[in-house]
């Protein structure tokens, strides 16, 4: 690992599942970390025992980051400012935190300021 610290999107590792290069020569060497929400929200693509296994193994590969007290409080700031859906919010917050860039998909979370997004066009 080159130790550049990624928190991906649930957008990014479903790209990724599917076997997307673009996303894998992005995140590759790098340190790879989700929120609590981004793992239970790949849970739900696991619908055949090969899916199931495909995304557990993905989410093995990284550092999946617990609700804190910082994040909710930080929860509460960012939906306050920016009236996003909570699971954004809870991803937004967990990469504001810890400091740590999110990389998306999701053209929405541009407007975040608080923290450093990495923008893929796919």
């Amino acid at each position: 690992m080159s130790g550049v610290n990624l928190l991906l999107d649930t957008n990014i590792l479903i790209y990724l599942l599917k076997g997307n290069k673009k996303i894998e020569t992005l995140i590759n060497n790098k340190i790879w970390h989700i929120s609590i929400i981004t793992e239970l929200e790949l849970h739900t693509l696991g619908q055949t025992p090969a899916t199931r296994k495909k995304v557990e193994s993905v989410i093995d590969s990284c550092n999946v980051i617990n609700i804190t007290t910082s994040i909710k409080n930080s929860v509460i700031d960012l939906r306050n400012k920016h009236k996003i859906k909570l699971p954004d919010a809870i991803i937004a917050a967990t990469a504001k935190c810890f400091e740590i860039p999110l990389i998306t998909a999701d053209k929405g979370f541009s407007k975040f300021e608080e923290i450093d997004i990495l923008l893929v066009e796919i």
